[in-house]
């Protein structure tokens, strides 16, 4: 069952899409799990956003939007990090889709080829992206600055391990976060997502947005009911979850 979370009035700024989590079998394709710090856009990694060997053609299939019918789960697929980054993402979206659209499409095309749903996407317009701290798996991760004048983040989330015990309920996930938040407003995400990670276990992943009139959205899933999202007196927005 598919949960829209809407975390605005009218015309939602924040918005993620969610749903539950089920430990999945090991296999050899997993790369190791890395920890993102600080995803602030003056920090962060210069990629290239040109692809002039692109063949549009190998992907056009995955484009289209996937129905609700049966069939069985799909094997896992293997796409290296090298042709993760060589996507085109901008022949995935049209230019006047907005940000929750622009992430559900970039997420749905990368689970449709690696035959899951760990992608993680958070689009926001040019100059009002949060700031992050996030699970990667190995080097499947990209940051552009400007593709059709949104910032894009998108990765591959790490391989879902069980929660510490024991579980919470989403309320106590919620209240903790929120009294992190106000707590550690003035340092960094990676310490409230490090001190998520201590009480919850690995996994968590924490996005925070203290610019006036912040706009930004993610695509992703979380797991045991772990997700919050909420402004803070200071007009800052939390976004934060455990895969």
């Amino acid at each position: 069952k598919k949960l829209v979370l809407i975390m605005a009035s009218s015309k939602p700024l924040f918005s993620t899409y969610v749903e539950p989590l089920q430990d999945k079998p090991e296999d050899g394709y997993e790369p190791e799990p890395q920890k993102q710090y600080n995803d602030d856009l003056d920090q962060k990694e210069q990629y290239d956003d040109d692809f002039d060997d692109y063949d549009p053609d190998e992907y056009t299939s995955s484009k289209k939007s996937k129905g609700s019918g049966g069939g069985g789960k799909k094997d896992k697929k293997k796409m290296s990090a090298q042709a993760f980054k060589d996507v085109d993402l901008e022949s995935l979206f049209f230019s006047d889709d907005d940000n929750f659209d622009v992430a559900r499409k970039i997420c749905e095309f990368y689970d449709e080829e690696f035959g899951d749903k760990d992608t993680v996407c958070m689009v926001s317009d040019i100059g009002k992206k949060p700031a992050m701290s996030y699970w990667v798996s190995g080097d499947y991760v990209r940051r552009h600055d400007n593709i059709q004048n949104k910032r894009i983040i998108v990765y591959r989330a790490c391989k879902h391990i069980a929660a510490r015990k024991p579980v919470v309920s989403h309320d106590e996930f919620v209240e903790y976060v929120k009294k992190l938040s106000n707590e550690y407003e003035d340092e960094s995400t990676d310490i409230i997502c490090d001190l998520m990670d201590k009480e919850f276990g690995d996994g968590c992943h924490y996005c925070r947005s203290s610019i006036e009139n912040a706009s930004y959205d993610i695509y992703s899933r979380f797991s045991d009911d772990y997700d919050a999202g909420f402004r803070l007196e200071s007009g800052a927005y939390v976004i934060a979850w455990r895969r």
